[in-house]
């Protein structure tokens, strides 16, 4: 009897040590385990535990970064003009809590399934409302406005569901099917950018002959300016020469003048010499 009784007692106690050890769990880093039960435990992609499923539940979420590719969304402007765009994004759980809360996701397969359609929905809803907000062509001209609109929405409204939004890009904007807005915006626009190109390789050619012709002015001017400088110096040259002429003669004048003074006595000198030896006589 008291054998059967420990026999007994021993099979439970290896039945808990295995059910232990099965239940001992280590958690690896790309996964999220959120424990409720005895008291609320989050182990975010570290730490070991055991798991009691008599005495706890579990979930276990993944922290992968899922891609979704948006489905063309059909959209109004603020003036109800039509247009579509195509979005893609990335998200990953960013609070475990509310994510096992709000989305009741309990085991890891089922996160992407559960998430995608969340997403899905939230991006088409925030697209939607604010779309209505900006008129096409501001959409078109700057997409990052209506990008980060719909981003700041969706991953506002995520965020309340424990998902986070790591990445998002509209893609194309386009027209829906048997609208032709956008293109008619992109040919007006292209028109306007052909004429201001036009306009523009004009106005450089008019500066081109503005430039060559002052080119050709400051080369005439330098010209002039040159033949100027070229005559200023030709006559001051020839004034100079002049003055040495003018000079020269004064001098030559001066000698000659000189010459004759010196004749004049020598023949006074002369007369005087002939008539003092005529007296003698």
């Amino acid at each position: 009897m008291v054998a059967t009784i420990f026999y007994i007692v021993g099979i439970i106690i290896f039945a808990a040590i295995v059910i232990l050890l099965k239940n001992y769990t280590i958690v690896p880093p790309h996964e999220i385990h959120v424990i409720s039960g005895r008291k609320f435990k989050i182990h975010d992609g570290q730490g070991r535990y055991f798991f009691l499923p008599f005495l706890e539940t579990r979930s276990i979420l993944s922290k992968a970064v899922i891609e979704i590719i948006v489905p063309r969304i059909n959209l109004h402007d603020k003036n109800y003009l039509a247009f579509s765009v195509d979005i893609s994004t990335k998200v990953q759980i960013g609070d475990a809590r509310k994510a096992a809360e709000a989305l009741g996701i309990d085991d890891l397969a089922k996160s992407a399934s559960r998430i995608r359609p969340i997403v899905d929905d939230t991006i088409q809803s925030a697209s939607r409302s604010q779309a209505m907000q900006y008129d096409l062509q501001t959409i078109m001209r700057e997409r990052d406005v209506i990008e980060e609109s719909i981003y700041t929405s969706t991953s506002t409204s995520l965020s309340r569901v424990g998902i986070r939004v790591t990445l998002f890009d509209i893609k194309n904007i386009l027209d829906t099917e048997g609208s032709t807005v956008i293109a008619d915006f992109e040919r007006v626009r292209s028109a306007e950018i052909n004429k201001l190109a036009r306009e523009a390789e004009a106005i450089q050619a008019s500066q081109a002959e503005i430039t060559e012709a002052l080119k050709k002015s400051e080369a005439e001017v330098k010209r002039q300016e040159s033949f100027k400088r070229s005559e200023e110096a030709r006559l001051e040259q020839e004034q100079s020469i002049a003055q040495q002429r003018a000079i020269l003669s004064a001098r030559e004048m001066e000698v000659l003048d000189v010459e004759t003074r010196r004749k004049e006595e020598i023949s006074k000198e002369r007369v005087q010499s002939a008539a003092e030896a005529e007296a003698d006589k």
